[in-house]
């Protein structure tokens, strides 16, 4: 069985800012899904777990064995995409993943099936052969999906993955990466709540380089059950609530505002009403209004 384990893992680029805080969390065969704002600490956790940044203190483990001192078998049973990455322009895509298909050392025998059924996979066939500076932002995005799942990864890394796709491709690709993990262990980032990130296995929320939650998504929305009201104000109205309540949806209607709330306590306007939780909720509720209550 496959498995990564992440003890206590820290990482401290300023005196004053920790990236990672005592991270800690084991994962098997399954769609793990990280979310959490800007700066949180997901890209430097997967960088750590992709082997291309160490840790300040803590060790990754993979199928046992301490990762520093198996680090060139981990990365050939990895794929990795990072959020920010570029290719050679004067380079086409399948010279691209035929160098990548190289440096993952995958046999030459083998070289050309593969590098052929996964253009076929993320529909970058029609535009093979054409230089990657005529590629849009989209294309490029799915050639980095395809140099990742080029080896058939044991494990698989994918920071923001679905950045510059259109809504059938990010279906697509949830889809897809949910039916890998039924076999393998596959990590995706996420600035954006979406309904697609419900595919996942699992979610893990990262606020300022600490695991706040882990766990199943119903289980993330039972965390705000009871503390969702919603109500009609007028505009001016609605922008004098924001200091004090958590305000997870904004809706402008004519002549008024239609707005979602999350609090611990029924809030004290007139005709205000409780709501089923959305995922939007419970994530305002962690982020924002219960961490920063916290830190009052």
């Amino acid at each position: 069985m496959i498995t990564l384990k992440l003890v206590n893992l820290e990482k401290q680029y300023l005196i004053n800012k920790m990236a990672l805080q005592n991270v800690s969390a084991s994962f098997t065969a399954g769609l793990h899904v990280f979310i959490g704002p800007n700066g949180a600490g997901k890209t430097t956790l997967f960088r750590i777990l992709a082997g291309v940044l160490n840790p300040g203190l803590g060790d990754v483990w993979w199928c046992n064995q301490k990762l520093g001192s198996n680090k060139g078998s981990y990365k050939q049973r990895l794929g990795y995409l990072p959020q920010h990455f570029d290719f050679y322009p004067d380079m086409c895509g399948k010279e691209i993943l035929y160098y990548m298909a190289k440096l993952k050392g995958i046999p030459p025998e083998l070289q050309t099936a593969r590098i052929y059924e996964i253009a076929e996979l993320t529909g970058l066939h029609p535009v093979f052969n054409k230089k990657i500076m005529e590629w849009s932002t989209g294309l490029k995005r799915r050639l980095g999906i395809a140099q990742a799942i080029l080896n058939d990864p044991d494990i698989l890394i994918l920071d923001e993955p679905m950045l510059g796709l259109d809504p059938q491709e990010k279906l697509f690709f949830w889809d897809y990466f949910s039916q890998l993990a039924r076999e393998r262990i596959v990590l995706i980032s996420s600035n954006t709540l979406t309904d697609f990130i419900t595919l996942g296995d699992r979610l893990l929320v990262l606020v300022e380089g600490k695991v706040e939650f882990d766990g199943q998504f119903q289980e993330f929305l039972e965390t705000v059950t009871g503390k969702v009201w919603s109500v009609s104000l007028s505009l001016e109205a609605a922008q004098s609530l924001q200091p004090a309540y958590a305000i997870s949806a904004f809706h402008g209607l004519p002549g008024a505002c239609q707005i979602r709330i999350v609090s611990d306590h029924c809030p004290d306007i007139a005709g205000v009403r409780p709501e089923q939780p959305k995922l939007a909720d419970a994530y305002h509720y962690l982020v924002g209004y219960r961490h920063f209550k916290l830190k009052e």
